[in-house]
């Protein structure tokens, strides 16, 4: 069924579709070739001259999320701090769609500001539309639990699912793309953007490096081999198929110098020419390293094209699924985040943008705590070098984190969530270290597990005075459990965890926390496919590629605007 959609459905049909539903058809399909990524810092997240200043929360209590924002004296000046500014995007991100953005302009250098999600800009929706009026309750809450989802110590640009309610606004998606980018950084960019893979770059190449690849999907797998196949006999004879190993793409058996010869989650597998249905594409399941997933790239003959229509790749052996899905591809849940940082009386700490003489230069952040002394030992903001290494406690004291882990280790699973916590906000991986306000718990013990949707719902505070309150949470998915932890020893007790939590799953009736099975036992591609996820993930393509012509442009644009940039 999948295949003969590929076939007969023309790019004008697939316009008049996307124009017919546009209106039923969530954000996040725009991100059918990347998912969202985390990739704030945790230096940023704790210490910032908006988030942490009083003042700027409380303007952002009452008022839209929109250019005007952006352009007034109180805004203009915070967002002079490189934190601030990277704050400004990843909330941007959070809150509103892709066909919105916002400009910040300082002495010549101009930034943009992107919307990805869309979480805030609905006004059918309770969530309310903050482009458009203040923020809701809800809208606040839920940019909180997007914000810090999308933190990590690692300054690297990371993909995760995240799941939430209202469900409109966390689809499911029915084929996960190709990432077209590493997760390390460019530069000292904040949020961290990945290197571009120049596999994937067209129709102009540098000399002596390959280029004109096209992303597919992301498969996945549990065991022995896989057999893939060009499913277009006018065109498999004269395309190449390559496999790589993980959810990103890869270069091929020789990488250009000064790219890491050694990346497991981007590892070069296989590639065959006329890979036709008789002649398959056949590699060994990447279990060793990537868990099970692997990414598929295509060339064809001549130049790329937006117009072309994509060539239907089909899996016609082996265990698994090909394209895989959201929850196939991103298997390990790793916990929730709640709560709602919006409220300047709940700040411990206060912090202002100090700016320079030089308008170009990144101003200064000056902290203080709310009764008035001053921070010691405050991170010098002005030397971004030096914050990466210091370690800075939770300002925030209405936000909260809660782990999944439930396996039989008792008090150590606790101190190893919450060591992985810390780790993942404030980059610290000691479990004794001040990070959390409220120490993480487990979200057995805070939450509801909804095992339709696989997210954690209603999830508790910490209580005051009275009950605890209540919040909306979203729910993190990554690929592999170690994902967005650094130290090897955290990941190899993070894994023992795992396997006891393994052996005991259905024991005891507890919310899963990290291993959910792989692939679908054996079926063949789109066997099972109901034909609403088989347009699904045609529309999927049509959005990609609009959505890789802008990234691509964008990307030229960011290499302009970041003169002075997250320095």
């Amino acid at each position: 069924m999948m295949n003969e959609i590929h076939r007969r459905l023309t790019m004008t049909s697939l316009l008049v579709l996307a124009l017919l539903l546009g209106r039923e058809v969530p954000f996040a399909f725009g991100l059918a070739d990347g998912n969202p990524k985390n990739g704030l810092s945790s230096g940023s997240f704790l210490r910032n001259a908006l988030l942490t200043n009083p003042d700027v929360l409380t303007l952002l209590r009452v008022s839209p999320l929109n250019q005007s924002l952006v352009e007034r004296p109180e805004i203009s000046s915070q967002l002079q701090e490189f934190g601030a500014r990277a704050v400004m995007e990843e909330m941007v991100k959070c809150a509103l769609s892709p066909r919105t953005t916002l400009t910040y302009v300082n002495a010549g250098t101009k930034w943009t500001f992107t919307g990805e999600l869309g979480l805030c800009q609905r006004a059918d929706l309770p969530v309310g539309d903050w482009n458009a009026g203040p923020p809701t309750q809800l809208c606040q809450e839920l940019v909180t639990a997007c914000l810090m989802a999308r933190v990590n110590g690692l300054r690297k640009s990371v993909p995760l699912s995240l799941r939430g309610e209202p469900k409109l606004l966390f689809p499911s998606r029915p084929a996960i793309g190709v990432e077209q980018s590493l997760r390390e950084p460019r530069s000292y960019d904040d949020p961290t953007e990945g290197t571009p893979i120049g596999s994937f770059d067209g129709p102009r190449c540098q000399g002596g490096l390959e280029c004109r690849w096209e992303p597919a999907y992301v498969g996945t797998c549990t065991s022995g081999t896989v057999s893939l196949a060009i499913d277009s006999p006018a065109a498999c004879g004269g395309a190449q198929l390559r496999v790589c190993a993980g959810i990103h793409g890869c270069y091929g058996p020789t990488s250009p110098v000064g790219y890491p010869s050694k990346v497991a989650y981007s590892m070069y597998l296989k590639e065959q020419a006329g890979a036709c249905v008789g002649a398959a594409l056949t590699f060994a399941c990447p279990t060793t390293t990537e868990r099970g997933s692997y990414s598929v790239m295509l060339r064809r003959p001549g130049l790329p094209s937006p117009l072309r229509q994509e060539l239907p790749v089909t899996k016609v052996a082996g265990p698994g699924s090909y394209p895989a899905t959201e929850a196939e591809v991103f298997s390990y849940v790793e916990g929730a985040f709640y709560g709602n940082l919006f409220d300047p009386k709940d700040l411990e700490i206060g912090c202002r943008a100090e700016p320079k003489a030089d308008p170009k230069a990144s101003a200064s952040l000056r902290c203080e705590r709310i009764r008035g002394a001053q921070v010691p030992g405050e991170c010098p903001f002005a030397n971004p070098v030096k914050c990466r290494t210091h370690v800075l406690p939770i300002p925030y004291q209405n936000v909260h984190a809660c782990f999944s882990l439930a396996g039989r280790g008792g008090d150590a699973d606790d101190a190893l969530a919450v060591a992985y916590l810390n780790d993942r906000l404030c980059a610290q991986n000691d479990p004794k270290k001040t990070c959390f306000v409220h120490p993480p718990k487990r979200c057995d013990r805070r939450c509801t597990w909804n095992a339709a949707s696989g997210r954690y719902d209603n999830c508790h505070g910490e209580a005051r005075t009275g009950a605890a309150p209540v919040f909306p949470a979203i729910t993190t998915a990554l690929n592999a459990p170690c994902d967005l932890i650094r130290g090897v020893d955290l990941c190899g007790r993070l894994h023992k965890i795992l396997r006891l939590q393994a052996d005991s799953a259905g024991a005891s009736g507890a919310p899963p926390g990290a291993r959910h099975p792989r692939g679908c036992g054996g079926c063949a591609s789109g066997a099972g496919a109901s034909k609403s996820a088989a347009w699904l993930v045609v529309f999927g393509m049509l959005l990609a590629i609009a959505r890789r012509r802008r990234r691509r442009a964008q990307a030229v644009t960011r290499g302009r605007e970041r003169v002075t940039g997250r320095r």
